[in-house]
């Protein structure tokens, strides 16, 4: 731990602010280990703070967000997730660009195989965040907007008939609710049409960013049951919508 510290005090007196962010994790992670949790959170949010401002560039992101997880979670605070969720996206979005070998070989380095592991057990494949409101320690609040959600919807062409991995699904940002443009169109066309708009809106988003949503995650923002959706969707294309969805029995 003391070289730890003398590491962070030449780093930032050279000013180099990649491996000052490594040797801030690193030591947020010491200090929780040797029961110093006020000061592992300063410095596991030094090392955050550096990864932000340097526009989330590092060695290795993925792991300085999981010690940021790591830190958080043994002081029971919530941002904890949101870290996890983070670091989840920077291993699933460098795993899909690479060849199917090496994206094995990528996925079975310890931090990254810890990230995925852990994630699935937190929340499950396909689990969104909402736009965290509770003020704690470690929020990103930039990252979503008022009325948007980050969601992991099957990728497009994600192959069918059996369970998608981890690096098969993409992370895409849903508008669910558009403000006083859905205030407009519930006084117009009411809860249903309200809905059967947002179902058009969520499936256009996700198409674009490069998912193909599955009923339960459309239901799950929407807060109604899958049955609904399918109804939805079913009357949507009877109208003549085109709507790129992956069906239910196809995950």
């Amino acid at each position: 731990m003391d070289l730890l510290r003398l590491a962070v005090d030449f780093l930032d007196a050279e000013t180099n602010h990649l491996e000052l962010a490594q040797a801030y994790s690193y030591l947020g992670v010491a200090l929780q280990n040797a029961g110093s949790l006020d000061e592992a959170l300063t410095s596991s949010q030094r090392a955050v703070r550096l990864l932000t401002t340097r526009n989330g560039f590092a060695y290795r992101a993925q792991e300085l967000l999981w010690n940021h997880f790591i830190v958080l979670r043994s002081l029971g605070d919530p941002g904890a997730t949101l870290a996890l969720r983070r670091a989840y996206g920077i291993v699933v979005g460098q795993a899909a660009r690479l060849g199917a070998k090496m994206r094995g070989r990528y996925l079975s380095i310890p931090v990254n195989g810890e990230i995925v592991d852990t994630w699935e057990k937190v929340l499950g494949r396909g689990r969104f965040l909402q736009d965290p409101r509770h003020g704690g320690v470690g929020i990103d609040r930039q990252l979503l907007q008022p009325g948007r959600v980050s969601v992991l919807i099957p990728r497009t062409g994600a192959p069918w008939g059996r369970p998608l991995r981890a690096d098969e699904f993409v992370e895409v940002i849903w508008t669910v609710d558009a403000g006083r443009q859905d205030e407009a169109l519930r006084e117009l066309k009411g809860e249903v049409g309200l809905r059967r708009a947002r179902i058009l809106r969520l499936c256009a988003e996700g198409n674009v960013q490069g998912g193909d949503p599955r009923e339960e995650d459309l239901a799950r923002v929407l807060g109604v049951s899958t049955r609904t959706i399918r109804s939805d969707i079913a009357y949507l294309r009877a109208q003549g919508c085109s709507l790129q969805t992956r069906g239910a029995n196809l995950h």
